[in-house]
C-alpha cells in the first residue's frame, strides 16, 4: 500500500511540474536603483495625500477644498 501511494505521489508531482507555465522574468525600467530616492518618496507622499483626500471626502460628504473653506 505504501509503495502504491509513493508511486501515485511521484506521478502527481511530475504532472504538476509538466503543467506549470514557464516563468517570465520581469524587468523594471524605472527602478529606484539609479536614483537618489527622492522621486520614490515624493510618489509615496502623493499617494498618501490622495488617499487622505478621498477618505475625508467619503467621511464628510464634502470635497477637500470645501472642508478647508477654500
Amino acid at each position: 500500500m505504501m509503495a502504491l501511494s509513493a508511486v501515485f505521489w511521484a506521478a502527481s508531482r511530475k504532472r504538476k511540474l509538466e503543467n506549470r507555465a514557464p516563468s517570465v522574468p520581469i524587468r523594471c525600467e524605472q527602478g529606484a536603483k539609479g536614483s537618489n530616492g527622492l522621486d520614490v518618496w515624493l510618489g509615496r507622499f502623493a499617494m498618501v495625500g490622495f488617499a487622505t483626500a478621498i477618505t475625508i471626502e467619503v467621511a464628510t460628504g464634502k470635497g477637500l477644498l470645501e472642508v478647508l473653506s477654500l
